[in-house]
């Protein structure tokens, strides 16, 4: 997903209209902003959804049952909605606004994917569901003041070796790559093995936040959990030079006396 992806979540309980119909006019109020405005997927778990549930009742039936069908329905601000689901939604489709509606982990990481994404607007069941989604990307929660970013990786020395990983490896492919996947091993060995310890959740979100993919992020908070608990992955001690330990200490000390 695009860095510059204005993303947004939208809570219960702002209005006695609903979720849906505020994600509604927050999209419509940024496509009134674009000289043309931006076609609209609604992205739901399956489309029994659209029968019976308050996507069903705030769009209506007329609505429902055309994108039950497949159909494009037209939105006063000139733009179209149309359906997708877990099934259809295919990752790395292209996509200017989503509309993401009760999602799940799997829905999140397929709308992290996206390309071309300008709009995010998330509408979850209950916060704590999407609350990994909310701290990587800080996104806009309706209601309430948007604060600075959460720093996600405390230990200094640990954020310079995953800048370092990230310009390392081909981030198109996250750590698909054998070479690029022992290289991510080996350095998490590195940091474990002198003391400069993470933690995995944290790493993931760092990950997504700095342009890896959703697989790739993943895939690292797997690895660095496998070498926190000292289980068979396999490094190549060959990846890093000598002496990278104290590089990155050294960068990681600069960068803080920069800042200071």
């Amino acid at each position: 997903m695009q860095q510059d992806t204005k993303r947004f979540v939208v809570p219960r309980g702002l209005t006695d209209k609903g979720q849906i119909w505020e994600a509604l006019q927050l999209i419509a109020s940024i496509n009134v902003q674009n000289d043309k405005p931006s076609d609209v997927i609604l992205f739901i778990s399956t489309k029994d959804q659209l029968n019976g549930t308050i996507i069903d009742a705030t769009l209506g039936e007329r609505v429902c049952k055309a994108l039950k069908k497949g159909e494009r329905v037209s939105l006063s601000d000139g733009s179209f909605l149309t359906c997708e689901t877990k099934r259809t939604f295919k990752r790395y489709m292209s996509a200017k606004v989503v509309l993401c509606v009760f999602p799940d982990k799997d829905m999140l990481k397929a709308l992290d994917s996206v390309r071309n994404l300008k709009v995010a607007v998330v509408v979850p069941w209950h916060m704590e569901e999407v609350s990994e989604w909310i701290r990587a990307w800080n996104p806009i929660i309706l209601g309430k003041e948007h604060g600075e970013a959460e720093c996600l990786i405390a230990n200094p020395v640990v954020e310079e070796a995953m800048a370092m990983l990230t310009r390392h490896i081909n981030l198109s492919t996250g750590l698909i790559n054998p070479s690029d996947r022992r290289s991510a091993i080996e350095l998490l060995k590195i940091l474990r093995d002198h003391g400069e310890l993470f933690d995995p959740a944290s790493l993931r979100a760092w990950a997504l936040r700095h342009g890896w993919p959703p697989h790739g992020a993943e895939d690292l908070e797997s690895y660095a959990q496998a070498v926190l608990q000292r289980k068979p992955v396999q490094g190549n001690k060959h990846a890093w030079r000598s002496g990278i330990i104290e590089t990155l200490r050294q960068r990681a000390s600069e960068k803080s006396e920069d800042d200071s």
